[in-house]
């Protein structure tokens, strides 16, 4: 079995290299790129939790001083006046509505009787 050569002109070589340079940069460079990101996904998951640490103490605090300090009344009562105030509001629209139906069935009545 014989080899075969094939002769590379100047330029070619040229290109070529310049070619494999470029690359060997571009993955290099994506090498870096995957390094950082994974140094600050560390830092992301390091911070997530610490967050998460920070929080569960904040409620086991807030937990305690549910158990120290003494029961408002006064809580249940504001929310009892903002549940009534929505249903009165709720009541308001509905009536409202109900006196502009009918106010305008009495206009068409009078538009109507006007009319004849």
């Amino acid at each position: 079995m014989s080899s075969e050569y094939v002769r590379i002109s100047a330029t070619e070589n040229y290109f070529g290299q310049k070619n494999l340079l470029r690359a060997q940069l571009e993955f290099l460079d994506s090498l870096r790129r995957i390094q950082r990101f994974r140094k600050l996904r560390e830092e992301e998951l390091a911070l997530k939790l610490s967050l998460k640490t920070k929080t569960k103490e904040a409620f086991e605090d807030m937990e305690k001083l549910n158990r120290v300090l003494p029961v408002s009344h006064y809580q249940e009562t504001y929310e009892q006046r903002v549940e009534a105030r929505k249903k009165k509001e709720k009541q308001e629209k509905h009536s409202v509505s109900l006196e502009g139906e009918i106010a305008e069935i009495q206009e068409k009545l009078a538009r109507l009787q006007s009319g004849n």
